[in-house]
């Protein structure tokens, strides 16, 4: 029997389930100009049909037409801004956390270190924080180590440490007396040391200085002199021994460290990592509200720049000395002794700057916000901070023992850059325009500055 025909086609078809319904085909719709959404940009329009005669040839509107639109060109040139300086502080976020958190095991420790006998290191800062572990790991594997550094009573409470916790240990330990804030005693421990030794293997450029702020220290200089330049001298007077150490040495085992920081990828001005002027000393504009952050960032970047240009005179001339700059890691060390604001706001704003509110801060108006507890957060504030971001300092001195003795830095990879706690790491893109020269489609800030420390130290040679 033939079905009778359904003359609503959006009923149910006895033939259909229930549940399926049919509908009349929509007519075509004649087409229809493009609509323009007023959002971040004020060139972005809906898809239009290409199709459309009117529309085959249609471009976006020129720049002239931005006064018509709902967003003014001065408020289109601050998002642009913005939207450029918040992918810039996501690529230092995800820089800071690769060099913080879940870090891969340490490839060397001290149970891992190769023996040292007939070896020789000088360790600047040996006496404390990171030095003072690395000294005691490799004077355990029978190093002959000199701790480099001002306070001869801080060196005689070390060696004494040391000596107690490797007593078996056929290695030797001196003390070098050098003031890094005195140029002429630099030259004076160096006199010292060339005079009781014909070798030198391992120069780790240790020491350093965190100032944000300081009663009577002058923040940028003493971060020049105790970061830079001293480092800088202490190197060129040694580079004699060091090369002529090289020519009878296993390729690539005669080596020059030189400390970098996270504050190279997070704290450092922008761009390049460093400022200069025209002499190509490092500037620092206090007044106008650089703190101690920015310098003590651009004095790290220094060391990258002075490790980069050392290795590639090394490849040159140098005989073989393999020069490498490292991120020591966030350690719980004697660096932060002068920072103000507590332990925990100090690494928490070197780290991620950007944000509003360092995490002492945060803590303090959580704290308030409960109704006190302040004498109880003042005690445990610290130490917990310090337990959640800071690692032991003897982790600092696994990435300086893979700097100075792992097997993987070849003569080609001298000038890398190294992360906790021993692996290579990739170095900010505006510091490697930096490092590049103009010819080489660089800035040429790091072949400056390396000149104007050269004429800075040439005096005391």
């Amino acid at each position: 029997m033939k079905r009778p025909s359904n003359p609503n086609p959006t009923e149910h078809h006895p033939s259909i389930h229930p549940s399926i319904h049919i509908y009349p085909r929509t007519p075509s719709l004649p087409p229809q100009p493009p609509k323009e959404i007023s959002i971040a940009s004020s060139y972005l329009t809906l898809p239009q049909n290409p199709h459309t005669p009117n529309n085959r040839k249609k471009s976006a509107p020129p720049p002239s037409s931005l006064s018509s639109r709902k967003i003014s060109k001065s408020t289109h040139k601050k998002i642009n801004r913005n939207f450029k300086l918040a992918r810039r502080e996501e690529r230092k976020m995800g820089a800071a956390l690769s060099q913080s958190f879940f870090l891969p095991s340490p490839p060397l420790t001290a149970s891992t270190c190769p023996d040292q006998t007939g070896r020789v290191w000088i360790v600047t800062g040996g006496y404390s924080g990171i030095g003072l572990e690395l000294c005691r790991i490799v004077y355990a594997r029978n190093a002959t180590v000199y701790i480099a550094g001002r306070s001869r009573t801080a060196a005689a409470t070390a060696i004494r440490e040391i000596e107690r916790s490797a007593a078996d240990s056929q290695g030797k330990l001196w003390f070098l007396e050098m003031d890094y804030m005195d140029m002429g005693s630099v030259r004076g421990g160096v006199d010292e040391f060339l005079g009781r030794e014909e070798r030198l293997d391992v120069l780790v450029n240790n020491a350093g200085i965190m100032l944000k702020s300081h009663p009577t220290l002058p923040i940028h200089n003493t971060h020049l002199l105790t970061n830079i330049l001293a480092p800088t001298l202490l190197t060129k007077l040694l580079t004699p021994l060091l090369t002529s150490t090289a020519a009878s040495s296993p390729t690539a085992s005669v080596r020059v460290l030189w400390a970098g920081s996270i504050a190279v990828h997070v704290s450092a001005p922008r761009p390049g990592g460093m400022k200069i002027d025209g002499s190509g000393r490092p500037t620092h504009d206090e007044e106008n509200g650089e703190d101690g952050l920015l310098s003590y960032g651009a004095s790290k970047v220094g060391n990258v720049f002075l490790s980069r240009k050392f290795a590639e005179r090394g490849k040159k001339k140098d005989g073989g000395v393999v020069h490498v700059c490292f991120n020591p890691g966030n350690l719980s060390s004697g660096l932060q002794r002068y920072w103000g604001g507590g332990i925990c706001g100090s690494w928490y704003v070197l780290s991620f700057d950007y944000l509003s509110l360092s995490l002492s801060s945060l803590l303090e108006e959580i704290n308030d916000a409960l109704g006190g507890w302040s004498g109880r957060f003042k005690r445990s504030e610290k130490s917990r901070c310090r337990k959640f971001f800071f690692f032991p300092a003897r982790y600092g001195a696994y990435t300086e023992l893979f700097a100075a003795l792992s097997p993987e830095i070849t003569p080609a990879k001298s000038g890398a850059y190294i992360y906790p706690w021993g692996r290579f790491g990739d170095l900010p893109a505006d510091v490697e325009d930096a490092i590049k020269s103009e010819e080489e489609g660089g800035t040429g800030v790091a072949d400056r500055f390396v000149e104007w420390c050269e004429r800075e130290v040439d005096k005391y040679l």
